[in-house]
């Protein structure tokens, strides 16, 4: 049977190596290294196990026999009792013989028997029933617990209980023939002795350490999301016209002259009004209003007007103001900057005669919420029936439509 493997050893300590280097990875050659030997250590411990162990579980008969282990056990089971009993009988011839009752059952229990373990057990108790029968002798009893002794510090040498049967069946033969030489009174079978200790359980080998986490990256920050821009307003789209007859180029030739020579279109203006040549005649002299049939009015001259004001226009008016109020006519065609939040409230006609057709523009500039509402008998339309404005910079329009309607539209939520 070859040798048992050598202990596995470290031979490089990863937990040094870390201590003196905290920040730098382990070297994958020194961790392939140290699982090279454990694996080799390992491996030949399997290895050395199947030489004892067959695939069924038992132990391999090859691996125990009376020559594999006659080298160490044979003195122990020989030497020590045989000698002891060949003393015995020297010194204490008489004695031996009273016992030797004793002695043959002892013989007999472990010829017979088919169980080690039961055969030592009834050797024992043949040997404490011979010591009990030679309460006499002090001597005999002693050299009787020598071998006892003996015997069983070989069983405990081999921690296996197979072993002990092998030994047991040495120790029998090497007992029969020391008897055999040694006169003796053959008395009747002992009763079968006690069930013999059991072997010591073998060692757990020791769990290897288990390898050292490797060190993990640190995750980067997220960056800070980014502000969202404002939504622009979004334009009415108006609806595409039919496509134009292709028209005629004109030749602005200026104030009329009547002695220049024009023709056709040519157009001129003349007190205020514009004319176009159509029919060519060729000469000077023929104006728009003695020859009316040459020239085709496009433009008459305006009656002077009187000075109106435009509700439907925009001024360049623009002013600050916060809170909660009522939309006056003072805030028509005006537009007005929210500086701190409020509800913006819009009445009828009756109560505040704001001018039907005129708005105005509401930029929110609070960071905070504005809030819409109709008030007495006014009407407030907004697509889906929105009415406020969310967003820091968002604007909304409200338009009289009727004395007691308005239209708000805009970044309305």
């Amino acid at each position: 049977m070859s040798q048992p493997p050598a202990p596995y050893e470290r031979s490089y300590s990863f937990t040094s190596f870390s201590t003196s280097n905290p920040t730098t990875p382990h070297q994958g050659q020194k961790i392939d290294q140290e699982l090279n030997y454990a694996r080799t250590a390992i491996n030949d411990t399997i290895s050395r196990l199947g030489e004892i162990q067959a695939d069924d579980g038992k132990i391999r008969t090859t691996a125990l026999n009376l020559d594999v282990i006659a080298e160490e056990v044979e003195p122990l089971l020989t030497d020590g009792p045989v000698n002891a009993v060949q003393q015995a009988g020297a010194t204490q011839i008489g004695l031996v013989n009273a016992a030797g009752a004793a002695g043959v059952a002892s013989l007999n229990a472990v010829l017979t028997s088919q169980n080690a373990l039961n055969a030592i057990a009834a050797r024992d108790d043949a040997e404490t029933a011979a010591a009990s029968a030679a309460i006499a002798s002090s001597d005999a009893n002693s050299y009787a617990g020598l071998a006892n002794t003996s015997a069983t510090t070989a069983l405990q040498a081999k921690n296996s209980a197979i072993v002990h049967a092998q030994v047991a069946q040495g120790a029998a033969q090497a007992a029969q023939a020391a008897a055999a030489s040694i006169p003796l009174i053959v008395g009747p079978v002992g009763p079968t002795g006690p069930q013999g200790q059991q072997g010591i359980q073998g060692v757990i080998g020791n769990t290897g350490p288990q390898g050292q986490q490797g060190i993990q990256g640190v995750a980067g920050d997220v960056g800070p999301q980014g502000q969202q821009g404002q939504q622009g307003i979004q334009g009415i789209q108006g609806d595409v016209g039919p496509a134009g007859a292709a028209g005629q180029q004109w030749v602005y030739r200026g104030e009329y002259d009547n002695g220049v020579v024009y023709a056709a279109n040519d157009y001129v203006t003349l007190g205020g009004s514009s004319y176009v040549m159509i029919n060519t005649i060729g000469g000077g002299g023929y104006g728009p209003i003695t020859h009316p049939y040459a020239w085709q009015l496009i433009a008459s001259k305006g009656d002077s007007g009187t000075s109106v004001t435009n509700n439907n226009q925009l001024d360049t008016n623009v002013v600050w103001q916060g809170g909660s109020f009522t939309v006056t006519a003072g805030n028509a065609n005006v537009i007005v900057r929210l500086d701190t939040p409020g509800t913006i409230s819009l009445d009828d006609y009756s109560n505040n005669p704001f001018p039907t057709g005129a708005q105005v523009v509401f930029i929110n500039e609070t960071n905070t919420t504005i809030t819409f509402q109709a008030i007495n008998s006014a009407q407030v339309f907004s697509a889906d029936g929105l009415m406020s404005i969310t967003k820091n910079y968002g604007t909304a329009v409200a338009i009289k439509l009727s004395a007691n309607q308005w239209s708000l539209s805009g970044n309305l939520a």
